[in-house]
């Protein structure tokens, strides 16, 4: 299914996700100051739009602390926390004053969220109820540039943010116990997704610039697999499963094609053009964000948000 959620301008980054009735549904964050929310598999509009007053950067769902389905979104001077609701109740925000200004959101396991800035990571241990005294402001090295992609941080598990840093490294954040470094891409990191493999081993997957692929052992920093080359540079890339069971990751590169991988060996399973939508004549459309959801009843759903202001959703 093809979107084009705002108009002409600027899709920065797409999520899927199922709300608390169990319908699936696509968030959208762009330039226009808006994050919008779609029917998944109809495309049809969902409510009304949540407003930001400056560009909006990135939009992640994510369960509360409640089992609430939670949206947040981050533009230049702020975080916003909403509930998924049709009265697009704003539950948070945190003002870019009260920190240094925050780019990027990374969900945690428990219900938390990581607001990831310029030379701190706040972590909120509750986003529902707002700022509280036990949530955590982490310092760390001088962090990832302003307009770095949309999906190039994750968090593993409850209290570890991932980031890529300007020196072409990667940081796991272990507030209170030394930081687990990432060495050896050769040019800067544009994509991390962390996961459990097949065996249950936690994993940190990155790509870069370098046009390589990596797979991490996310507690020590050792490489497991790779450096995996690829013709086209990799913008980004998350990891789930297939309609088969199969622990895949899906990534998307700077000339609009999908690729996919199996998450255990990197092993190349698939590569697919971006499908008709796109104006051939107007050069490639470079996929800026990759999300993947599995539904009980729809299978799993993958959607990318592209360049040339579409979004796609496919059932993989």
């Amino acid at each position: 299914m093809l979107l084009q959620p705002h108009g002409f301008r600027a899709v920065r980054d797409a999520v899927v996700y199922s709300a608390d009735s169990g319908e699936p549904r696509v968030a959208t964050a762009s330039d226009d100051g808006s994050v919008r929310r779609w029917h998944a598999l109809t495309g049809a509009s969902v409510a009304g739009d949540l407003r930001h007053t400056e560009p909006v950067l990135t939009v992640v769902a994510f369960t509360g602390v409640s089992g609430a389905v939670l949206l947040a979104s981050t533009g230049l001077v702020g975080v916003c926390v909403w509930r998924d609701r049709d009265d697009s109740s704003l539950l948070y925000k945190l003002h870019a004053s009260e920190v240094q200004p925050l780019w990027h959101l990374a969900p945690m396991a428990g219900g938390g969220l990581a607001c990831v800035g310029d030379a701190e990571v706040v972590i909120l241990a509750n986003p529902e109820a707002g700022a509280q005294p036990h949530d955590q402001t982490v310092p760390s090295p001088p962090l990832l540039p302003m307009r770095a992609p949309a999906r190039s941080v994750c968090a593993r598990g409850a209290r570890s943010p991932v980031i890529p840093l300007p020196t072409h490294e990667v940081c796991v954040l272990e507030p209170g116990c030394p930081n687990v470094m990432l060495h050896g891409h050769t040019s800067r990191v544009t994509g991390i997704a962390a996961y459990c493999d097949s065996s249950g081993r936690e994993c940190i997957l990155t790509t870069s610039w370098d046009r390589t692929v990596r797979r991490w052992c996310a507690h020590t920093g050792d490489l497991l697999t790779g450096p995996i080359d690829v013709d086209e540079t990799i913008a980004c890339l998350t990891v789930g499963r297939s309609r088969t069971g199969s622990l895949c990751v899906f990534a998307g590169d700077a000339a609009g094609c999908m690729r996919v991988w199996c998450a255990d060996t990197l092993a190349r399973i698939g590569a697919q053009a971006l499908p008709p939508g796109h104006d051939a004549a107007a050069g490639p459309a470079a996929v800026l964000s990759v999300d993947v959801h599995t539904t009980r009843e729809h299978g799993t759903l993958l959607v990318a948000a592209s360049m040339d202001a579409k979004v796609r959703v496919w059932s993989v």
